[in-house]
């Protein structure tokens, strides 16, 4: 028989046992449908990435919640449906920990609508690094760290408050509250939340589901359908050197879009063409129709990109324009204007030379795991003996 305690903030609920619950989110990056999927009608492919995100939560025996995070450690307390961060957090750790804050918020909410008590932690995040050998990390890469910070945390949460095992996210679980359904849900709204309605969610469905799959707009959920990429067609990772403001985008194309609607439905009825064009070509393994598909993706985003006038190539990325043609198709991957590229390269042989050519112009080739596992939550014991990262492979 439990012990009754008492916390504060009107927390009450028995005395859990001192185990420690974990999440790793994986990273992602998008290989199209970029700015499509921002509308009902577009669809766009993601692949999860071996830069995950981690959260540890712990029972705590103090009231509310002890944050350890990478933009500050220190107490934070739950008034109704919000949580607020104590005095020891700057205003600019504020900003910076209010992805944690709103998964915080959603997942103690489904939490609380579940019925299940909610009990007083300890959090640590430990966020992915950009990969940079150049910048040490310090460069932000396009991960979609952001997203993999909220998957991770509200996956813990769940994780620490259901007693959940040791478990990996796939497409078709159930709904139950620590199910990857229920963590898409949570996180997808949380993750919104945070940056004031902005995006897709395309990175949240990568770090819940991971490996590859297409990611469809709608409601009440998008639909996400898992896709197996052909081993005929390798793809090299290379960090443009530049960071991509992704919100100033947005806030460029809202504009845009108020101004010349009939021009961006355009855009996304030929984009949700075209990523459809690859995803049947995946089916097929028709290698040549996919590598055609994927640079009318590249020409469809350089014509948005003259429509925002906002260049979607980097200078590095110009000068390898030259030699494209010898390995394959060279694309951004997410807003455009730096962080990633992706080379989709016509034969796996080739990979060798392209990453040499992209050095010479300036780009960096990463080493990565692509298509990497969904969240991997549960006890730190369990946990890693369920689909567990690995460093620096391809």
């Amino acid at each position: 028989m439990t012990d009754r305690i008492r916390v504060g903030n009107g927390w009450t609920g028995d005395a859990v046992q001192p185990v420690t619950y974990r999440a790793d989110a994986p990273g992602k990056l998008v290989i199209c449908g970029e700015y499509a999927v921002l509308t009902p009608e577009g669809t766009g492919l993601v692949m999860a990435v071996d830069r995950p995100t981690s959260a540890t939560v712990r029972p705590s025996s103090g009231p509310g919640i002890v944050l350890d995070l990478a933009w500050g450690a220190g107490e934070a307390s739950v008034e109704g449906d919000r949580v607020r961060l104590g005095r020891s957090f700057s205003p600019t750790a504020v900003r910076a920990a209010r992805f944690v804050v709103s998964a915080l918020e959603y997942s103690l909410a489904a939490v609380r609508a579940s019925g299940t008590p909610v009990h007083p932690f300890q959090l640590h995040v430990s966020a992915a690094q950009g990969g940079s050998s150049r910048t040490e990390g310090r460069t932000k890469a396009g991960w979609g760290s952001s997203a993999a910070v909220v998957v991770a945390v509200s996956s813990a949460v769940l994780a620490f408050h259901t007693r959940l095992g040791a478990h990996t996210s796939g497409v078709g679980l159930g709904a139950d509250l620590g199910g990857a359904e229920q963590v898409f849900r949570v996180a997808l709204a949380a993750h919104r939340a945070a940056q004031d309605g902005l995006g897709s969610g395309i990175d949240v469905a990568a770090s819940v589901f991971g490996g590859l799959v297409q990611f469809q707009a709608g409601t009440p959920l998008p639909r996400v359908v898992p896709l197996t990429w052909p081993a005929g067609v390798g793809i090299v990772v290379a960090h443009t050197g530049q960071v991509s403001n992704t919100r100033s985008r947005l806030e460029v194309l809202e504009r845009r879009r108020a101004e010349d609607p009939a021009w961006f439905l355009d855009f996304v009825h030929r984009s949700a063409h075209a990523t459809r064009t690859v995803v049947q070509a995946l089916r097929e393994q028709h290698l040549t129709r996919l590598l055609g598909a994927l640079q009318q993706h590249d020409r469809l985003l350089h014509s948005f990109g003259a429509w925002l006038e906002l260049p979607m190539d980097t200078p590095s990325m110009a000068a390898f324009r030259k030699l494209e043609n010898r390995f394959g198709v060279l694309k951004p991957s997410g807003a455009g204007g730096g962080d990633c590229a992706l080379l989709f390269l016509r034969s796996p042989h080739l990979r060798v030379d392209a990453e040499k050519a992209l050095r010479d112009c300036g780009l960096e080739p990463l080493p990565v795991r692509l298509f990497a596992p969904g969240v991997v939550r549960g006890t730190e014991e369990a946990r890693l003996q369920v689909a567990p990262f690995r460093k620096e492979t391809r």
